[in-house]
């Protein structure tokens, strides 16, 4: 069996390319396939899973909190968290 890493988690999420107004632009992540000089961004929703044990059974709202600290405690740049919503209009 697998040895966890210092940082060993299960993401669910979305590899993105930003537009210059930083919303995602699918036709730039298409270009950044072949154009290195473009930098991704990865948006996290969830967290399945820490150091090899299954986090679904938790509800939703808790995951998510595990999940900011796990993002913060991991600084990595293009990685962010992506927050509750419980009003999917306000995200039009």
């Amino acid at each position: 069996s697998e040895v966890p890493h210092e940082h060993d988690y299960v993401l669910d999420g979305e590899i993105c390319v930003l537009d210059k107004t930083g919303r995602p632009d699918f036709g730039l992540l298409c270009k950044a396939l072949s154009d290195v000089s473009l930098p991704f961004s990865f948006f996290a929703f969830d967290l399945l899973a820490s150091f090899g044990q299954d986090l679904t059974w938790l509800p939703l709202r808790a995951r998510k909190d595990v999940l900011s600290q796990a993002v913060e405690s991991l600084n990595i740049e293009g990685l962010n968290f992506v927050d509750h919503f419980s009003d999917g209009e306000a995200l039009a």
